[in-house]
């Protein structure tokens, strides 16, 4: 009854790691570059926007709020057939497969997210709140 958006980051058979905030397909890290940063809320807390790369060229933002958080550091997981290993975006803050979701069996794959409905923009919440007043 739950839906999750999660990327898959290893695929069957393939071993996957984080280090120091790195994920580490089969031995080697995914390339990573700072592109800025985003505004989580109204504390002003702000956070690390990071172009992650791929093996295969295709790369996306991710949020890396603090160095040596708790999810930068795990063991080695072995990706088992039939199954995936998800990462959400927001790595410091996601129910992942380092953590309760586990590995994502092919058979719960609903499809691709190719459409955002919702965006804060870098918006605070107070901001988002008050949407209607801006122009």
């Amino acid at each position: 009854g739950i839906v999750y958006v999660k990327r898959i980051v290893g695929l069957p058979g393939e071993t996957v790691q984080m280090v120091e905030g790195v994920p580490v397909i089969d031995g080697v890290p995914l390339q990573q570059e700072a592109v800025g940063t985003y505004q989580l809320n109204d504390e002003s807390m702000e956070t690390i926007k990071v172009r992650e790369t791929l093996p295969n060229g295709r790369n996306y933002l991710v949020l890396d709020i603090q160095p040596d958080a708790m999810a930068d550091n795990t063991t080695q997981f072995l990706v088992p057939e039939g199954s995936y290993f998800m990462l959400g975006d927001h790595r410091e803050d996601s129910n992942d497969s380092r953590f309760g979701l586990g590995f994502v069996p092919i058979e719960n794959l609903l499809g691709r997210a190719d459409k955002v409905l919702a965006n804060s923009s870098g918006y605070s919440f107070r901001e988002r709140r008050n949407i209607n007043a801006r122009e």
